[in-house]
């Protein structure tokens, strides 16, 4: 039987539901909302099976609405939360995308003012698919797809809602991931505020959530900091087969003994029971300007005392032959 969850998306992909949906109820000049639930469906099939459920579309309007269904992949992009909706392109069936597999009605749906309609769908896996993770989107609005017929409706207002279908095929999953870069953001610092930037590039075909620490070295080799990359109640996942750009923030003592170059070592752990691990290093320079500069003045100011002490002893000395 395959086993499905319905939850907020906080370790697959917070992205999506924050970045792309918003909220699951969607208002156009405050005069027309459309709410649908669930916003996410995980399942787990295998290589064949079918799975079905619903969408329920809500109507708090004070009008019927005449809605438009469409299934559209979901491809993660980029550096950090962006995505996009991909249109299902008719003809080319050279494509494996999970909006392919998905079977749902192509007719208008009619939602009664003030009630809710409740809109099938099923999930066919095809047997040749790969195994890992698939992204597709069932999104419902007001707008008919390109080439269906429009009546004349008197609502013009513009809507939709989407609910994500997140499916992992049962399989052989691949875990491989690079570090693409890792550094400071600049080489030099006049206090010790430093931003790490680390791009995490998932070459796998299932969601990675890398987890480690940065080790920060003064210039005498000693460990000043230990700072956490992606622990905690906000960690995230990164998508197969995308990049994501983790921006990590440290902090030291601002004073002049901790001055000169510094050496971070980055120590990352992916997979399950993060057995894989990646590495990096970077290094930077901190010289605080004001106390560096007092330093230097009181440097200057010791060594032209000695340079007087230095040149009256030698002139002592020298008028001390001549009375000889």
């Amino acid at each position: 039987m395959i086993k499905m969850k319905i939850r907020t998306i906080k370790l697959i992909l917070p992205l999506i539901v924050l970045a792309l949906f918003g909220r699951q109820q969607v208002s156009a000049a405050d005069s027309l909302v459309l709410s649908v639930t669930p916003p996410l469906f995980q399942i787990s099939p295998a290589k064949g099976d079918t799975w079905s459920s619903y969408v329920k579309v809500s109507n708090t309007n004070a009008y019927d609405l005449k809605l438009y269904v469409r299934v559209m992949d979901f491809l993660p992009e980029g550096d950090g939360v962006n995505g996009k909706f991909m249109p299902v392109v008719s003809g080319d069936d050279s494509a494996s995308t999970l909006a392919r597999w998905v079977t749902i009605t192509a007719d208008p749906v009619s939602v009664p003012k003030g009630k809710s309609v409740e809109v099938p769908f099923s999930v066919h896996v095809p047997m040749d698919a790969s195994p890992g993770d698939y992204y597709a989107a069932v999104v419902i609005g007001t707008q008919p797809p390109e080439g269906a017929p429009r009546s004349g409706s008197p609502i013009t207002l513009s809507s939709s809602v989407a609910s994500l279908i997140v499916a992992r095929i049962k399989g052989q999953l691949t875990d491989t991931a690079i570090v693409r870069e890792f550094r400071s953001d600049r080489e030099f610092y006049g206090r010790p505020d430093v931003n790490f930037v680390l791009r995490f590039e998932n070459r796998g075909n299932a969601h990675l959530r890398p987890e480690g620490a940065i080790a920060v070295y003064n210039m005498w080799g000693s460990k000043v900091a230990d700072v956490p990359v992606n622990s905690g109640p906000d960690a995230v996942s990164v998508s197969p087969h995308s990049i994501r750009q983790f921006n990590i923030n440290w902090q030291g003592k601002n004073d002049i003994w901790n001055m000169g170059f510094y050496r971070a070592v980055l120590s990352l752990g992916y997979g399950p029971d993060d057995k894989q691990t990646l590495s990096g290093t970077t290094g930077f320079l901190f010289v605080p300007p004001k106390q560096f500069s007092l330093f230097v003045g009181i440097l200057l100011i010791c060594a032209a005392l000695v340079m007087f002490g230095i040149k009256r002893r030698i002139a002592t000395a020298a008028a001390v032959r001549r009375k000889k």
